[in-house]
């Protein structure tokens, strides 16, 4: 099974720390990746037509932490 990313920008070091420790609770399920990664961002550009937004991406994180037991 390949992992799914996690994006994190980078841009704070208390959530990269957060974003390593979700990587090490799912146990290979999640890869942390750089939103400045060229490939991750053609990926983002290929999503925005799908309507993918902070909105629409944010409740779908929340709930794979839930699933994950990483909040409860």
């Amino acid at each position: 099974m390949r992992a799914r990313d996690l994006l994190d920008d980078a841009g704070c070091s208390l959530c990269a720390a957060l974003a390593r420790e979700v990587e090490a609770l799912s146990e290979g399920r999640l890869q942390v990746r750089s939103l400045r990664e060229p490939e991750v961002q053609a990926r983002l550009d290929r999503a925005r037509p799908l309507g993918l937004t902070t909105r629409t991406v944010e409740p779908r994180m929340a709930n794979l932490l839930q699933k994950l037991g990483v909040v409860s």
